[in-house]
């Protein structure tokens, strides 16, 4: 038994010094680096192709955003000349009122009126061929932007035709002066460079209204085919390629200027025309190419060296327990359980119980075993080796007799029972058995259990309910840590979305405007409540607050520019939330999508979450000097609401549901809730209800002279497709 002991050590010697490395090693390096090579061939072609799909979505989405930027010019635009056309639909100062609309904005120069009697009206009129606007005469219907005059003698400026029918039946043309030099430099299309890539935009008749290429800047598609070909270097496929594009939305790819491209047009909603943004597809061909091959590169020098780190370390591993640096069951079995010399014998300690000297229940803590391990190792002289052969189990190996024995049981039982190492007191049973002929220890856990001879230390609680205590703590641990993996993977692949849940109006039962709440795209076990506790507590909760401040302002603007309606919103905000970033963040969202701050309100919740009060009372009056409206939410819940409604003004507190839902049952409810309504109307700030589901509760918010609800009474959070369909 002694000379395979000393073969181990030898050959774990021998090992770590680089000196033998088993046949089996060897091949399994090889089949691993094998498996790395055919593994990097076979995804280097899809991995290079999914990234090149990303890149061409984000393309994409950038010719989403600067059609989103023209389509809200020219909303502006639409809007001037619907009131222009409304004033002269019932107006008689002509000459005025045109030229009063032209100064009311910086991207109309002037209009021009050409009535069905051949009379022209206009500071223009000499700018322009004045019988190609003749043939938009023939349009039975009041038509917007019916098509583009270029004018002859200012570049870069276009009049755009709108036929109009006024109610006595005379007709006229209002052609409507627009410089694109101003709209262009608002919209900056020539800052884009991402991937060489460009913009271009073409009215659906044909003018290029923005372009880079000077040469092709102002030139119509259609009437100077032979020229934009030239210059742009088409084809006559590509041409064609092009102009199928106009006031449709695709993907398209084409050759330019001798360059592949990829394009993607856009039709815009508020003008009649296209946006087209075209990226250099070689160019981003070639950087995939070269970032796959700075991947795999490195990939592959790094499998060689953790192979060569694997294969030099595994037989070390595989003999020596991970969190205490002691040979493990595995060593034992091989070097001891296998056959006996009759002459070891074995000190089996079973650790039951470990105590912090504060009384706490540490059992469950891996660095604790690595003290105890260290512990065993001061007194190595009387033993030859020591196992950890379980988690609570030691064997130690000595060689002699029978007294040999005894002195390390009493040493354990000593340090066991009467002693401390760093503050930890043991509780455990002990077991001398003898390593004989009669054969190999099959199940070591199963003898040890069976065969123990105890030495208790008295604690105050009992055997079993540690064990109850330890198999909860442990479930609650896995339910806790599954529940941050659901939280964190739903952030990191933006599975949130917003739901609307109307706030009315209880006098005349309107709706007053809508709360924005974060819902999970798909089911998971967890209530929304959860979800937003998990990412407080991991500092999480600043991403959910600005993906739903996207989404929200997205939409705002999207209703804004399709059903010509301003939505009041208001979205939740979280205490840890209120910072330099996100403020920031939502200043550029609201300026990015045209939303009115006075139509967002600021609800402000888990107060008591604030990192510096007075900082975060600065930043929301700042919020307030914008135009935004201020709320508190869950106002009644903790004494921080009622500090900060001592300190900032705000426009509206939101009474906690837990003192609204069933109060008509429960007259201390009502009492609270007259209590909260009397504290907030002190600072002369309006009341939300939450938990609004009964005409009874109506009743008593009423009485209280409540201003708003909000409940599944009204109606319960809708997404956004429920919303437009319900509520617009």
């Amino acid at each position: 038994m002694t000379a395979r002991l000393q073969t181990l050590g030898d050959a774990t010697g021998i090992f770590i010094g680089g000196f033998m490395i088993k046949s089996r090693y060897i091949v399994a390096f090889s089949v691993l680096l094998t498996v790395v090579i055919v593994a990097s061939v076979f995804t280097y072609n899809k991995n290079y192709h999914v990234a090149l799909r990303e890149n061409t979505e984000a393309v994409e989405n950038l010719t989403d955003s600067i059609q989103h930027q023209y389509d809200t010019v020219f909303l502006q635009i639409c809007s001037n000349v619907e009131y222009t056309i409304e004033m002269l639909n019932h107006e008689d100062m002509v000459d005025h009122i045109i030229e009063q609309q032209a100064s009311s904005s910086i991207y109309i120069e002037d209009f021009i009126i050409i009535k069905d009697t051949g009379e022209v009206i206009g500071a223009g009129q000499d700018e322009i061929d004045l019988s190609m606007a003749r043939p938009f005469f023939i349009d039975e219907e009041n038509t917007m932007c019916a098509g583009m005059i270029e004018s002859e003698t200012v570049d870069n400026k276009f009049y755009a035709v709108n036929k109009i029918t006024k109610p006595n039946g005379e007709s006229y043309l209002l052609l409507v002066g627009l410089n694109y030099k101003y709209i262009n430099a608002v919209i900056s299309p020539g800052s884009i460079t991402a991937f060489d890539s460009y913009p271009y935009l073409l009215s659906n008749d044909g003018y290029f209204l923005y372009h880079p290429d000077k040469d092709i800047y102002g030139k119509n598609i259609f009437i100077h085919k032979e020229l934009v070909k030239k210059e742009a270097g088409l084809s006559e496929s590509d041409y064609q390629t092009l102009i199928n594009t106009i006031a449709k939305d695709q993907r398209f790819n084409y050759n330019a200027y001798h360059i592949e491209k990829v394009a993607f047009s856009r039709n815009l909603q508020t003008f009649r025309g296209t946006i087209i943004l075209a990226a250099n597809y070689t160019e981003m061909k070639n950087i995939q190419y070269i970032a796959t091959v700075r991947t795999v590169v490195p990939l592959i020098i790094c499998s060689f060296i953790g192979a060569y780190v694997f294969i030099r370390y595994i037989y070390l591993m595989k003999y020596t327990d991970y969190f205490t640096e002691v040979k493990n069951n595995r060593a034992f079995r091989k070097h001891y359980a296998k056959e006996s010399s009759g002459k070891d014998k074995l000190v089996i300690l079973k650790i039951n119980n470990v105590i912090s000297s504060d009384g706490q229940y540490t059992f469950n803590d891996d660095q604790v075993f690595y003290k105890i391990s260290s512990y065993f190792r001061s007194f190595s002289s009387l033993y030859k080796d020591m196992y950890r052969i379980s988690r609570i189990h030691y064997a130690f190996v000595l060689e002699g007799k029978r007294s040999e024995m005894l002195k390390i049981i009493k040493k354990l039982k000593e340090n066991l029972l009467h002693r401390s190492d760093e503050s930890l007191f043991l509780r455990g049973e002990v077991l001398m058995l003898s390593l004989d002929a009669k054969g190999p220890i099959q199940d070591i856990d199963s003898f040890v259990l069976n065969q123990v001879e105890d030495y208790y230390e008295p604690l105050n609680m009992s055997r079993e309910r540690l064990i109850y205590d330890y198999s909860m703590m442990l479930n609650e641990y896995n339910e806790n840590i599954h529940k941050k993996n659901i939280v964190e993977s739903m952030i990191l692949n933006n599975d949130i979305e917003p739901y609307f849940q109307s706030i009315v109006d209880l006098k005349n039962k309107e709706t007053f405007k809508y709360e924005v709440l974060m819902r999970p795209k798909n089911i998971v076990q967890l209530l929304p409540e959860e979800i937003i506790q998990i990412a407080e507590e991991n500092g999480w909760v600043e991403s959910i607050d600005k993906s739903i401040i996207k989404q929200a302002m997205y939409f705002y603007n999207k209703v804004l520019v399709e059903k010509r309606k301003r939505l009041k919103l208001s979205i939740n905000l979280s205490g840890k939330s209120i910072n330099n970033s996100t403020v920031e963040y939502l200043m550029n969202m609201v300026k990015k999508c045209d939303v009115k701050t006075k139509d967002i309100t600021i609800e402000i919740t888990e107060t008591a979450a604030f990192e510096n009060l007075e900082e975060s009372i600065r930043k929301l009056r700042y919020l307030s000097s914008q135009g935004f409206k201020l709320a508190i939410d869950d106002f009644g819940t903790g004494y921080a609401h009622v500090e900060l409604l001592s300190k900032l003004e705000v426009d509206y507190v939101k009474i906690d549901g837990v003192f609204v839902n069933n109060a008509e049952k429960d007259e201390r409810k009502i009492k609270t809730l007259n209590a909260l309504v009397y504290l907030a109307k002190n600072y002369n700030t309006k009341v939300i209800a939450e938990y609004v589901e009964s005409s009874a509760i109506i009743k008593i918010l009423e009485k209280l002279e409540v201003e708003y609800g909000q409940g599944f009474y009204f109606d319960k959070p809708m997404n956004i497709a429920t919303f437009i369909n319900k509520e617009l």
